[in-house]
């Protein structure tokens, strides 16, 4: 399959909000049926959206929509954005 990112529709004014958006439906897709789901907002800290399962596992997406390869600077970004977002996770927060 090839997909061309630079087709992805704008949601919320931008492809980036669009791919974070679609990152999140997906996710939420492969968690299991009992488990919760959460949707962060703007900014998100470095996490788009988390699941707690019944045994208590923590689940947590990070997205980022780059047009191109990745360059060394966007790998340290995206590093950065998941280190943050598993040191400020709230469990408290899953309705």
């Amino acid at each position: 399959m090839n997909l061309n990112w630079t087709s992805l529709k704008a949601h919320g004014g931008s492809q980036e909000a669009a791919f974070e958006e679609l990152c999140c439906q997906l996710a939420r897709s492969e968690i299991p049926a009992n488990a919760r789901f959460a949707r962060k907002g703007t900014p998100d800290a470095g996490m788009e959206c988390f699941s707690v399962l019944d045994d208590g596992t923590e689940w947590g997406w990070q997205a980022k929509f780059f047009e191109r390869s990745l360059t060394s600077a966007q790998w340290g970004q995206l590093d950065h954005s998941v280190k943050s977002g598993a040191s400020r996770f709230r469990v408290e927060s899953v309705g």
